[in-house]
């Protein structure tokens, strides 16, 4: 790994004490709209300071096939740090522009993010066509996060609050998708190379529950302490940091360590967690939800588009 056991030792206390100190500092802020953005504010600064430092270095020395990923790691980064000075800033000069600066900028970040991913999905696939992994993380997108759908798209339409709402409610709507894709990087690396596949799943997974809490404040008025929703969200940064430490100077690679051969789909977990998801929606739907016209059609939608996707990927 690019960094030694003292280096990754060392980085995680320091990770550990600013996630403290950050938590501890958000208790001191107003319990009002400025307060909750500066705390958020404040937790991300130090972490991703210390993410570009560790993305930096893994693109620099770590393992040739992943430089490209580690400079869309880098990059994303980078406007993430550019969002986080501009909510800064709009506290401190009570701007609305820097404000919705903020917010766009989170969203500029996303293709960055997303182009990383999909050249992780790849470079893990061996020679196995990586678009029918994408066909997937669709259906994941589809089946997953129809139940955030029918639970935040009435709140969404009659909310004032869209600037904060909308970046979240994307974000929510993606995360099932990579969290299939990070799942199947795991299944995919050898058994000494998982650790830092298996931190991308834990980094998604705090990024889903991050994202979910902020939008269930922003929408449903979730009333919780500031120091617990700063709490999760440091975790979330936290790991992002993490990450590029333990990226591997020298790695065989996903599949394409194996004979050709032995490259294929001897399975498919999409339609298995379909046939979960699926039926518990419909069930929601018919039962509890009826009179909503909206919400029958999404559903009829949402079975379309599984059905059609099935097809595709069956296709190719």
């Amino acid at each position: 790994r690019r960094g030694g056991p003292t280096a990754r030792a060392g980085v995680a206390v320091g990770i550990v004490v600013i996630g403290v100190a950050t938590i501890g500092l958000s208790a001191l802020v107003d319990d009002d709209r400025d307060g909750y953005v500066l705390a958020h504010a404040v937790a991300t600064a130090p972490f991703l300071l210390g993410a570009l430092t560790c993305a930096a270095g893994a693109r620099r020395s770590g393992a040739p096939q992943f430089r490209v990923f580690w400079q869309r790691w880098f990059e994303a980064n980078t406007v993430a740090s550019a969002a986080t000075l501009a909510a800064i800033g709009a506290v401190v000069f009570e701007s609305s522009v820097l404000l919705v600066a903020d917010m766009v900028l989170m969203l500029a970040a996303v293709p960055f993010w997303v182009s990383a991913s999909l050249l992780m999905l790849e470079e893990q696939a061996g020679r196995r066509d990586a678009s029918v992994d994408v066909v997937d993380g669709a259906m994941a997108i589809v089946v997953l996060g129809a139940p955030g759908v029918l639970l935040f798209a009435g709140p969404m339409l009659e909310t004032s609050d869209l600037v904060f709402a909308g970046p979240f409610a994307l974000f929510l709507l993606l995360t099932p998708a990579g969290l299939y894709g990070s799942c199947l990087n795991v299944a995919r690396s050898p058994r000494g190379e998982r650790v830092t596949q298996g931190l991308g799943v834990a980094l998604v997974g705090a990024f889903l529950v991050n994202v979910a809490l902020q939008l269930a404040h922003v929408l449903g008025h979730l009333a919780l302490p500031i120091p617990v929703f700063t709490g999760f969200h440091a975790l979330n940064m936290a790991l992002v940091m993490a990450l590029p430490l333990w990226a591997h100077r020298v790695t065989s690679g996903g599949l394409g360590r194996l004979p050709v051969e032995h490259q294929l789909r001897r399975s498919n977990p999409m339609p298995a967690v379909s046939a979960v998801v699926l039926p518990v929606l419909a069930i929601y739907v018919l039962t509890a939800r009826a009179d909503d016209p909206w919400v029958v059609g999404y559903l009829a939608v949402v079975l379309l588009l599984v059905i059609m996707l099935n097809a595709v990927r069956h296709s190719m």
